[in-house]
C-alpha cells in the first residue's frame, strides 16, 4: 500500500495475481542486455483468433534468469501472418524449441477434407512447435519463484544481491501491462478472501504463454569449459 498510495505507484493492486511483478525491477532497458553466444533461446505462443496472440521470446543465460526479449501481440490474423511476425522478430539468432499451448494441438480444423490442428498450421508455416505445461497451479507457483526477490541472487546487470530470475525488456509492453491487470476472480460476498483461486479469463495471453513455458522448466546452459592445452 506505500507503494500505491504514498508513491503513486498505480502498479500495485490488491487482487493481482502476481503483486510481486514490480516495473521498476522486472522491466529493463532494451539496449541493457547484452546476449551472449552461449546463452540459450526458446519461444512461447498463446495462439488467439479474434483474441491477440502471444508471443515472447526467452533468453536463459547461465545463471538461470530469464528474460523476455521481443514481443508479437496482435490479434484478428491468419497463422501465416503470426508465422511471419515470428520468424522477423528471431533476427537469424538460433532458437532451442518453441512451446505452444497445448490445446494448439487437438485437431479440430477442417482443411481440403483433412483434419489439422493449430499446431499443424503453424509447422506448415515454417514455426515447430511442442506444447508447453498448462497446468494452473504449476505454472502460478512457478513464475512466483521467478518473479521474488531472492537476497541470495546476484542481479544479472550490477551483480549486486537480491534480485528476480525473471525480466521483461521495454520492448515488451503488452506483457507489462499484463502483468499489471491480471486480476484473481471476485467471488460471492462472505468468503473469507473476497477471491477465488482462479485469475480471470481475460488479457492474459502473455501470461499463459510465459508461465507456461516458465513451468516446462527450461534448463539454463551449460558452460563450456575451455579445454587445456593438454587435451
Amino acid at each position: 500500500w506505500i507503494k500505491r498510495y504514498v508513491y503513486g505507484a498505480w502498479d500495485v493492486f490488491s487482487d493481482q495475481v502476481y503483486p510481486q511483478f514490480d516495473s521498476e525491477i522486472h522491466v529493463l532497458p532494451y539496449k541493457s542486455l547484452e546476449l551472449h553466444p552461449g546463452w540459450t533461446i526458446d519461444e512461447s505462443i498463446d495462439h488467439g483468433l479474434v483474441s491477440p496472440t502471444s508471443y515472447h521470446q526467452y533468453v536463459l543465460d547461465y545463471e538461470g534468469n530469464v528474460f523476455a526479449i521481443e514481443e508479437h501481440y496482435e490479434g484478428g490474423k491468419p497463422i501465416s501472418y503470426h508465422a511471419a511476425a515470428i520468424k522477423n522478430k528471431r533476427r537469424d539468432r538460433g532458437i532451442r524449441a518453441t512451446y505452444l499451448d497445448p490445446t494448439a494441438f487437438a485437431r479440430t480444423q477442417s482443411k481440403a477434407a483433412k483434419v489439422y490442428s493449430i499446431a499443424d498450421e503453424y509447422s506448415e508455416n515454417g514455426i515447430y512447435c511442442v506444447p508447453y505445461n498448462n497446468d494452473w497451479i504449476l505454472r502460478y507457483n512457478r513464475m512466483c519463484e521467478y518473479l521474488k526477490v531472492d537476497a541470495a541472487h546476484k542481479h544479472p546487470l550490477t551483480g549486486l544481491l537480491g534480485s528476480p530470475r525473471f525480466f521483461l525488456l521495454d520492448n515488451c509492453p503488452r506483457m507489462k501491462e499484463e502483468f499489471i491487470n491480471y486480476k484473481w476472480k471476485k467471488v460471492r460476498p462472505g468468503s473469507q478472501s473476497g477471491y477465488s483461486e482462479d485469475p480471470v479469463d481475460h488479457g492474459d495471453h502473455a501470461m499463459d504463454e510465459a508461465s507456461g513455458y516458465l513451468a516446462t522448466r527450461p534448463q539454463p546452459p551449460a558452460i563450456k569449459r575451455k579445454k587445456s592445452f593438454l587435451e
